[in-house]
């Protein structure tokens, strides 16, 4: 088991001020010259084992999520090799719609996470021939995540 490097406030903060301003966690974390020199396992082993730490840093996650939306309308208003900038855009947007998720699965409770599936795959709404197809849709997805776990 790895011993958590110990951080000094200086380098943890240099770290939650590089992500807040939408900088890659690979290009922060690594062993480059731009790289912080910590190896990222090592910085999530600290997130975990230090509660304050976390919260400044899923803070740091939302500030970078407002970088990345402002860099899309810049890399959107002043591309000229549009592919690149689809690329570019639709990386941005991939890493927001992520940290999205994990935020709302975070708030969520579980009595409603049980709520939403409920909700979700409730039928009472559905007429015979509507929910025929939605039992066949759902068994054929249950035949295809059974064949890959074979």
């Amino acid at each position: 088991m790895q011993v958590p490097i110990e951080y000094d406030e200086s380098l943890f903060d240099l770290i939650l001020d590089r992500i807040s301003n939408g900088e890659s966690r690979y290009k922060i974390f690594s062993s480059g010259e731009e790289g912080v020199g910590v190896p990222i396992q090592r910085f999530h082993s600290r997130l975990r084992a230090d509660h304050d730490y976390y919260t400044r840093y899923q803070e740091a996650i939302e500030f970078s999520t407002d970088a990345m939306t402002n860099s899309i309308i810049e890399i959107a208003d002043t591309t000229n090799d549009v592919l690149r900038g689809k690329l570019q855009i639709d990386a941005r947007k991939f890493a927001i719609t992520r940290y999205d998720m994990l935020k709302q699965n975070r708030l969520m409770n579980k009595d409603e996470k049980k709520g939403l599936a409920s909700e979700l795959f409730n039928t009472d709404d559905m007429d015979s021939e509507d929910r025929e197809l939605f039992m066949c849709l759902l068994q054929s997805r249950l035949r295809k995540i059974n064949k890959k776990e074979d």
